[in-house]
């Protein structure tokens, strides 16, 4: 084997063999199936490039006839020029520098004709408009434009500005925020400082009176404590307390004697109230009724007078929610004759009870 030998490539793909001195001058077929002739001497004995493959001769190995064998490459693709010869690349056509010794656009080593490795680029990375003007197929191996790249430099500026403000006034709103959250709470504060709550008051009132009990019924539970619209006094507020608790504390004592139903009662014709006859007796009963109070019972159980009637002394009825009803029956409370009116059993106003006790004066 002799020493270190120069190397031909294939026109059609470029591959490169090293030169021996068997098959100079052969016509020989290249792994791509393209036919060439071996330079029939060594091309550059000093520019062999290390690692090409073994050329495969034809069968033979006789010297070639071109008369026997298909036209060389050179004739089936007359556009491809000499290597590097006028600028242009002979494996790819496009055009180089004179003095350049690898072709950009396909790796071809336009000396030793050896094919580098390359990859293609992906779309978004296309050449540049001045680098194709001045070689065709040039690729651009530079990164991926910027956003915001081609911005100039007053909208870069002003883009700067309104995020400045925008964080500014942000700044600002929660700030505000902060402070007026802050001075909320610092007013209340001094409103809770200022008196004290109204639970705190209604516990003192109780313990000054001795009890819930006592404090309802003296009037003095809500002493200093508004519990009304603005233009109801304090003293207004103690005597409807005072009224609320003496209807429930004296419906509640005549509803513990355990009367019938007045409904049930008035089916004896001789049943009555004092003072009033049965059918005036009935009639009070059914107004009442009709004016929405239910659950209507005697003050107690019925008694017999001398002369046979079954008398009670009025009847027990619990009031309806409906505001309107409720001042209905007051006002008609107001129109009966003979009614008790004393200190324990005032006349009925609206106090917010539940219940209202209609009792007659004895005969």
């Amino acid at each position: 084997m002799m020493g270190a030998t120069g190397s031909f490539s294939c026109d059609a793909c470029g591959k490169s063999y090293a030169w021996k001195p068997e098959i100079a001058g052969k016509r020989v077929k290249c792994k791509c199936g393209g036919k060439l002739t071996v330079p029939a001497t060594d091309p550059a004995a000093d520019d062999a490039p290390d690692g090409f493959d073994d050329l495969m001769a034809l069968a033979d190995g006789a010297p070639a006839h071109e008369e026997s064998y298909a036209p060389p490459v050179a004739a089936v693709a007359p556009a491809r020029v000499a290597a590097n010869a006028g600028g242009v690349c002979p494996s790819c056509n496009a055009r180089v520098d004179p003095a350049a010794v690898i072709c950009v656009n396909c790796g071809q080593n336009l000396k030793t004709g050896k094919k580098l490795k390359t990859s293609k680029l992906s779309g978004d990375a296309a050449p540049s408009s001045a680098a194709s003007e001045r070689v065709p197929g040039y690729r651009s191996f530079g990164v991926k434009s910027v956003a915001g790249e081609g911005m100039s430099p007053e909208k870069k500026k002003m883009l700067a500005i309104g995020l400045s403000a925008f964080l500014v006034l942000l700044v600002g709103a929660i700030v505000v925020i902060i402070i007026k959250g802050i001075q909320n709470d610092r007013q209340h504060q001094a409103r809770l400082n200022s008196k004290p709550a109204k639970l705190e008051k209604l516990i003192d009132n109780m313990d000054k009176a001795g009890g819930i009990g006592n404090a309802m019924h003296d009037g003095t539970l809500l002493n200093g404590v508004k519990n009304t619209p603005q233009n109801t006094s304090d003293e207004v507020d103690a005597e409807r307390l005072r009224n609320y608790y003496k209807f429930e504390e004296r419906c509640g004592i005549l509803l513990a004697n355990n009367g019938p139903l007045a409904s049930e009662w008035l089916k004896d014709p001789k049943s009555r109230f004092f003072r009033y006859d049965h059918a005036a007796s009935a009639k009070i009963v059914d107004q009442l009724s009709q004016m929405g109070a239910t659950e209507i019972h005697t003050t107690s159980p019925p008694a017999q007078d001398a002369y046979g009637a079954v008398i009670v002394g009025g009847i027990v009825g619990k009031l309806p929610k409906d505001t309107a009803k409720r001042k209905k029956i007051f006002a008609w409370y107001e129109g009966l004759d003979h009614v008790i009116e004393a200190d324990n059993q005032p006349q009925p106003l609206e106090a917010g009870q539940s219940r209202i006790s209609i009792e007659f004066r004895p005969e």
